[in-house]
């Protein structure tokens, strides 16, 4: 999925910047979709990617989101500690121990303008580094 074109596409129907991270070539996406008339309000713009290791990070950019919105994209995990990533502030949830954490092994979240930025996946703590810092580097 060329994610960057569908950014371009959808960056006209919201008012703030849309995350479109440049990233090396060997990360590749298979899903990004704006998400708009959600049932919580919330408008969603969502990529999923697969890194060079074969594991997955989806991005979800949630506008004007609120703290519920929130706690539902991190499975109501609380936050297990802080890093700084690119100039921002990430927020960190590790499931990594739990039984079953699926596609929320491990999260990284963070405010950016009116957008809370959600990470969250099965990867390396360096993948998530790089796609955390790649995001930072493209916020206005």
């Amino acid at each position: 999925v060329d994610y960057r074109a569908a950014g371009a596409a959808a960056q006209s129907d919201v008012a703030d910047t849309l995350v479109i991270p440049d990233l090396p070539a060997d990360w590749t996406a298979n899903r990004a979709e704006l998400a708009t008339g959600t049932a919580d309000g919330v408008v969603r713009w969502e990529i999923g990617f697969l890194t060079p290791g074969g594991a997955y990070i989806g991005l979800v950019q949630g506008i004007d989101a609120n703290p519920s919105w929130l706690a539902d994209q991190v499975a109501n995990t609380r936050a297990s500690g802080n890093v700084q990533l690119g100039g921002l502030d990430w927020a960190t949830y590790d499931r990594r121990d739990a039984a079953d954490p699926g596609n929320l092994a491990y999260a990284l979240t963070t405010v950016s303008g009116a957008s809370t930025i959600v990470l969250g996946g099965t990867a390396s703590d360096q993948e998530f580094a790089v796609l955390a810092t790649a995001i930072a580097k493209g916020r206005p």
